[in-house]
């Protein structure tokens, strides 16, 4: 069994396997596509270009209570979420997740410029995929948000860069 190095008894991998098809899957009741969650929907519309004048985290301009009340998203988790188990969706799914989230994300997260050029990467969108791989690793090269001195080097987003790289080797 491959979980027999992990240890894992029959019982937790039960526990597991019910947990996982419990897990709701969030979707827009209008366009079926899939979402941050079961509210994001009713969020209020907004232009993101009024929120993100430069590359810096909105959330030092703009009271972070007022942007959760915004339809817009910190990183696009769904393409997290399809970068690791991209066997579980569709290219329709993810093509819809990308024309989704991609406009409504500030990117006020580290990790997301390296999110979307894996994500671009791996579903052919290779001209926004590379400008964002750029972004990703020029981050703390650059203060590209303007905290590096403050919080230190944002290793998760080098090793996604990382990712997002070999994706490029990988497509030849």
């Amino acid at each position: 069994m491959l979980y027999a190095g992990l240890h894992i008894t029959d019982e937790e991998l039960e526990k597991l396997r019910a947990l996982r098809h419990a897990i709701p899957w969030p979707r827009d009741p209008v366009t079926g596509h899939l979402t941050q969650d079961e509210t994001f929907h009713l969020l209020e519309p907004v232009d993101v270009s009024a929120l993100k004048q430069d590359a810096g985290a909105s959330y030092h301009r703009v009271c972070f209570d007022r942007l959760q009340r915004y339809k817009v998203i910190k990183q696009a988790d769904v393409l997290l979420l399809m970068t690791r188990l991209p066997e579980l969706f569709t290219p329709e799914e993810k093509r819809a997740a990308w024309e989704d989230f991609e406009p409504l994300c500030l990117h006020d997260s580290t990790l997301s410029f390296a999110t979307h050029a894996l994500f671009a990467l791996q579903n052919g969108i290779t001209d926004k995929g590379m400008a964002y791989l750029e972004k990703a690793l020029l981050l703390d090269l650059r203060d590209v948000m303007g905290n590096t001195g403050e919080e230190g080097l944002h290793l998760a987003c080098m090793g996604e860069a990382w990712q997002a790289a070999m994706e490029l080797t990988a497509a030849g």
